[in-house]
């Protein structure tokens, strides 16, 4: 509000129909603290003070004129009759309203029309707060009771689509402010539970190559132990044996887990017909130490063969 002789307030709180509680703002130009602001002073809507403008250039000097004589003080003059009393001003018109009817909200910066007690103190791309609805813009004026408004869209407005209902106060509203600035990252969460640990396997194959009696796999097929075992990297206790080859056998037939050189206590074995089986035990194995499977002595198919152990 502006207030004549007073400056620029706030409206804090509406006591009753005549009285109202306002903030003094402290623009430039406000009264001092502790003046008085008469009786009869308008009363209007005010806007929000405004940046201050870039400062002019400063002008040049001017020539110093020359110092003229002191005249003498002449005589107080009488004082002048009082005037007569100016007319009273024109009652000032409300700056708010309420909708006289419900209007769908629109979705962010599309328009909607809307009917209100009166658009009297409305102004064309004038800010509007509509309670329940949110910030809008005057986007035109149709009459005296119906407006136009645009939905800016802001954090907090109603969702498109939703009813604004009827009697919604209608009141001047402010552009949106800045965006502030970024929080201070908050404290690291706490750590989760650890997951549970993978399965250990490792696989090994003839590569294509036949197997064989009393012969070797690792990467490879060979009769050679020394030239297919596989390193590992990490300890690990190996429970389960599983192994394939490509034609059933006529016998049943057991593969072994060898670990540097020397038989586990970890088994597969072929039943007769089949061309797959499985085995139970334990194998525990360090970093560094060197794997392969051993075939068996008899019944091995001359065909290629897989196997996998696991923990």
């Amino acid at each position: 509000l502006y207030i004549a002789g007073g400056g620029y307030y706030s409206v804090s709180s509406i006591t009753d129909g005549t009285h109202v509680v306002v903030t003094n703002l402290g623009y430039a130009g406000n009264a001092a603290a502790g003046s008085s602001v008469g009786s009869g002073s308008a009363v209007s809507p005010g806007g929000i003070q405004g940046a201050t403008g870039l400062q002019g250039p400063v002008g040049a000097t001017g020539p110093t004129g020359a110092t003229g004589p002191q005249g003498a003080t002449g005589p107080a003059g009488a004082t002048g009759a009082q005037g007569p009393a100016g007319t009273n001003g024109t009652n000032g018109t409300d700056s708010f309203t309420a909708t006289s009817a419900a209007f769908t909200q629109p979705a962010a910066n599309s328009t909607v029309s809307v009917t209100v007690g009166t658009t009297a103190w409305m102004a064309s791309g004038q800010y509007v707060y509509v309670a329940n609805g949110g910030y809008y813009t005057v986007s035109s004026i149709t009459n005296g009771t119906t407006v136009v408004l645009k939905n800016l869209g802001y954090t907090g407005n109603a969702a498109a689509g939703s009813s604004v209902g009827s009697g919604s106060a209608v009141s001047p509203g402010g552009i949106q402010g800045a965006t502030g600035a970024a929080g201070a990252t908050g404290p690291t969460g706490a750590t989760g539970a650890a997951g549970t640990n993978g399965a250990n396997q490792i696989l090994f194959s003839t590569g294509g190559a036949n197997l064989a009696n009393n012969s070797f796999v690792g990467l490879g097929a060979a009769g050679a132990e020394n030239t297919v075992e596989q390193i590992v990297s990490a300890s690990a206790t190996f429970t389960s044996m599983r192994c394939w080859v490509q034609t059933a056998p006529a016998a049943n037939i057991t593969f072994t887990l060898r670990v540097n050189g020397a038989n586990a206590g970890l088994s597969c074995t072929i039943n007769a017909g089949s061309t797959s089986g499985s085995g139970s035990g334990s194998a525990s194995v360090s970093a560094g130490d060197l794997v392969d499977v051993a075939t068996p002595s008899a019944s091995t198919p001359g065909k290629p063969g897989t196997f996998a152990v696991s923990g």
